[in-house]
């Protein structure tokens, strides 16, 4: 039978993005989908590219990056957890420097350029390298090159250029480099404050200073947190914001300063946060934390480290920003960072190193997609479903699986996909599964080809 009454999901579903949880259908499918490509072709549902790795020369693990402005310079530098710099220039990993004598730690350690070197503040000092390649390391520039004090212990050091000038955040100072001369304490706050992040409010141009009350490195404890805003001359900063917790990145994005707080993220209004979404698999964990390395863009769209997964946050049809998995991992990610070419380049606890080409459909990894769940005032039973691709499925291949879960999680397959026509075929229907149910998800594994969906009906009677 093919039933009376019909689900449908479509290109409508797929440009809604996805759902705040798994149990709200404010997108166009679930929380608990992993991995989808939805840009590659618009309103179609396609597998994300296969990752290529590129750990043949890493040694360590990566927890910040910075640009290259150098001509003809390289892509990315990165630096690891064993104070390793390297290079990328598009196709491989060098590595240029080591420092062995300081402690780089993911959330403490930022990476900067500034007048064409390169600064990375790591435990207590500032390591300076210079030449597009890295020809130079003086690891203890601060201290000793330039006879400051050391930078304190178990803090975040952010880095930031700002007119022209670049700002290092130390426990509740601001020091700065202009290229001449090195000042320290250019901003004193009270005591009481630790400097967690530093950014730029785009419609003011001012900058923008997280800060907690004391060392706060999980931000599990209830302590104030402020945003201040600062001209970066004044003795004070000109205004002071409480927020609902430490900011532990500000990242700007086509005119919005994007925020990551806490287990959050939202944007600055000016005078405040305002709440975007909930991130599933980031927990107070100071590893999980989405500091400056874990957040990335290429052009509109944003891409975060959510734990094992990276979340995108950008348009599929012009004016309407959406949130979906761009890619799933299995382990969690460190960093995520744009490498060039329409590509991020994705970092692990283990000394490995992925490419992702985010619009590409050449390769496969699976969809792992779940539709919203669908509740039926009185049990109905399905009883078929429908799918018809964007593109041939060649003969003899089993592109999908499909499943529907009940309202007890119980899962049901629909019969093989598989092409048996002996010719390209764009759409097959699968019948007679006669499940009763009174709730319905729908639950959908691309494998083996990557057609896109154009859509899935599924098909049921009310009993």
């Amino acid at each position: 039978m093919i039933g009376k009454h019909t689900i449908k999901l479509d290109a409508e579903n797929f440009i809604r993005g996805m759902s705040s949880s798994d149990h709200i259908a404010d997108g166009g499918f679930s929380s608990k989908t992993n991995r989808v490509n939805l840009i590659a072709t618009k309103g179609v549902l396609h597998s994300p590219a296969t990752v290529t790795d590129k750990s043949a020369n890493l040694a360590g693990q990566i927890i910040a990056d910075a640009g290259d402005a150098n001509v003809l310079g390289n892509y990315k530098y990165f630096v690891t957890n064993t104070g390793k710099f390297f290079t990328w220039n598009g196709s491989v990993l060098t590595l240029r420097q080591t420092d062995s004598s300081g402690s780089y730690v993911l959330g403490t350690v930022s990476m900067a350029q500034y007048k064409l070197q390169l600064f990375c503040t790591f435990d207590d000092d500032i390591a300076m390298l210079s030449g597009s390649d890295l020809a130079t390391l003086d690891a203890t520039w601060w201290t000793i090159t330039k006879s400051k004090s050391a930078l304190q212990l178990s803090q975040r050091h952010p880095l930031l250029v700002y007119e022209d000038t670049l700002f290092i955040g130390d426990k509740s100072n601001i020091h700065s480099w202009n290229g001449t001369t090195a000042s320290s304490n250019v901003l004193v706050l009270s005591s009481e404050q630790a400097i967690v992040s530093l950014g730029i409010e785009p419609g003011t141009g001012y900058m923008l200073i997280g800060t907690t009350e004391g060392t706060n490195a999980s931000n599990s404890y209830p302590q104030i947190a402020k945003v201040l805003v600062w001209d970066g001359f004044s003795n004070k900063p000109l205004r002071s914001i409480i927020v609902d917790d430490a900011v532990n990145a500000f990242y700007s994005v086509g005119g919005v300063t994007f925020v990551t707080y806490g287990t959050k993220l939202g944007y600055w209004n000016g005078s405040g946060i305002t709440y975007l979404r909930t991130f599933e698999n980031v927990t107070r964990s100071s590893s999980l934390l989405i500091y400056p390395a874990k957040i990335t863009n290429i052009g509109e769209t944003l891409y975060i480290a959510d734990g094992k997964r990276i979340l995108a946050y950008g348009d599929i049809v012009a004016g309407r920003k959406v949130f979906y998995p761009a890619y799933y991992a299995g382990i969690d990610i460190d960093l995520v960072a744009n490498i060039g070419e329409g590509k991020l380049g994705i970092a692990y606890p283990t000394a490995k190193f992925d490419t992702l080409d985010v619009e590409s459909v050449a390769t496969i990894t699976g969809v792992d997609f779940y539709s919203n769940k669908f509740n039926f005032p009185r049990p109905v039973i399905i009883r078929s479903a429908f799918v018809e691709y964007a593109n041939g499925v060649s003969a003899n291949v089993t592109p999908i699986r499909l499943y529907i879960y009940d309202e007890k999680q119980n899962s049901t397959e629909f019969s093989s996909f598989k092409n048996t026509t002996g010719v390209v075929e764009y759409h097959r229907t699968s019948l007679s599964i006669d499940l009763k149910v009174r709730t319905c998800q729908i639950y959908c594994l691309l494998q083996n080809a990557n057609p896109g969906i154009r859509r899935i009906v599924i098909s049921y009677d009310v009993i």
